[in-house]
């Protein structure tokens, strides 16, 4: 058998199979809120979800490592529940993330960590197959102009 076709889909089924061999996938203990009390650090992240076609934005509590110590923790609140997240860094500030809400809803996909506080930016699927995209903005709550263009492509209708 010669080698096939390369597409998108094939390659990101690799990478989720990857994810899950690897523990970034494997499903987590309920989804928490943000604890704003604790030391963790809050922002606010913007997240388009294609299927839906809107930008919601959300809270985002960082927690520290995870209790194997191997990847991070964070908590997103949303306005349907909250949501889990484990993300880990690997090479020049760039990482894979994974994401489970208590609405049933998943995602996963790669991001790229900025420098000096300023946020990061991630792209993946979702459960269903369809584009996710997001950005975590700066530690004083912007988000820069040409992310907020590639969040969906076209300025966004901010929610």
């Amino acid at each position: 058998m010669g080698p096939g076709k390369l597409n998108l889909r094939g390659v990101l089924a690799v990478i989720a199979a990857g994810l899950v061999v690897a523990g970034c996938a494997a499903a987590p203990p309920g989804a928490e809120a943000p604890r704003q009390n604790d030391g963790s650090e809050a922002r606010v992240i913007s997240i388009y979800w294609e299927r839906d076609a809107t930008v919601q934005q959300s809270s985002i509590a960082f927690l520290g490592r995870t209790p194997s110590g191997e990847r991070f923790r964070a908590a997103m609140s949303r306005p349907d529940g909250a949501c889990d997240v484990r993300y880990d860094v690997r090479w020049h500030r760039v990482g894979s993330w994974a994401l489970w809400c208590d609405s049933g809803r998943t995602a996963s996909g790669t991001f790229r960590a900025l420098d000096g506080g300023r946020g990061s930016f991630g792209w993946g699927e979702d459960d269903r197959g369809q584009p996710v995209r997001y950005v975590v903005h700066d530690s004083d709550g912007t988000i820069q102009d040409g992310l907020k263009v590639w969040l969906v492509g076209t300025l966004p209708q901010w929610h």
